[in-house]
């Protein structure tokens, strides 16, 4: 079992690296993936920073979480995704709902309900 927990958070960890790669090397190539449309330099530069920041984080928490002691770690990925999520909804709310914003919270929530459930059992595997 704690194989497989390593597993699914080590694939979350690569997923997240090759999102903030893509944002990193070539914004204008995510944009359709993420629907965002850098303006100018600046535009450039935010996309990197803060959106990568995201990814980043979270791709650090998961690597970090797979060390034995480091399953408090998974809270930052937890956190970020719950953090966009909560974007997610209050756009829903003021902006209406699409597919892709749907889509968006859906992986997002997928994310944190499987990460916190890895937690957990990591929690009662070193209890026992």
């Amino acid at each position: 079992m704690k194989i497989a927990m390593n597993i699914i958070v080590t694939l979350i960890g690569l997923l997240a690296t090759l999102g903030w790669l893509g944002l990193v090397s070539n914004p204008a190539s995510v944009q359709e993936s993420f629907l965002l449309i850098p303006e100018g330099l600046g535009g450039l530069s935010n996309a990197r920073s803060d959106i990568g920041a995201l990814f980043l984080a979270s791709a650090l928490g998961c690597f970090l979480a797979l060390r034995p002691q480091g399953r408090d770690f998974l809270w930052v990925p937890i956190l970020l995704m719950s953090s966009a999520a909560v974007g997610r909804l209050v756009s829903l709310v003021a902006d209406g709902s699409s597919d892709t914003s749907i889509r968006g919270l859906i992986v997002e929530v997928i994310i944190m309900v499987v990460l916190g459930l890895i937690w957990r059992a990591r929690g009662k595997a070193s209890s026992d």
